[in-house]
């Protein structure tokens, strides 16, 4: 058995007695969170500056659409990587809550969606090019 004692920033002391898996464990759980919060943080500052910025697009499709415009998508692009754009510009949005805005662009003709080496890639529509 091993000891371990986890002062927080709070002034409460945590003492664990326990194997040592359990509390490499506890305490990478909490390193993890320390990590979201910071992350969390950064988010939230990035976003704040882009409100300042004069008119900002109210929804996820309009961040994508102005994407578009700024010719982000004139190569070709994975969701991961409009994901990390759009991380990058203060708005995080997880895959999964990201492929139905996507489909629906598609729908509306303002994207076009090609596969390669069994991967989906997403670029503007070769209609509008012209």
């Amino acid at each position: 058995m091993v000891k371990a004692t986890i002062k927080t920033k709070f002034g409460a002391e945590i003492t664990i007695d326990s194997d040592r898996e359990t509390i490499e464990y506890i305490f990478l759980a909490l390193y993890r969170r320390e990590e979201e919060k910071k992350r969390w943080k950064e988010h939230m500052i990035k976003r704040r500056a882009n409100l300042g910025s004069g008119t900002v697009p109210k929804s996820t499709a309009d961040r994508i659409l102005n994407l578009k415009s700024d010719g982000f998508f004139k190569e070709k692009r994975s969701l991961r990587d409009i994901q990390k754009k759009l991380d990058e510009m203060g708005h995080y949005k997880l895959i999964t809550s990201l492929s139905p805005i996507i489909l629906r662009l598609l729908r509306r003709g303002e994207l076009t969606r090609y596969e390669e080496e069994q991967k989906l890639y997403y670029i503007e529509n070769e209609n509008e090019k012209k």
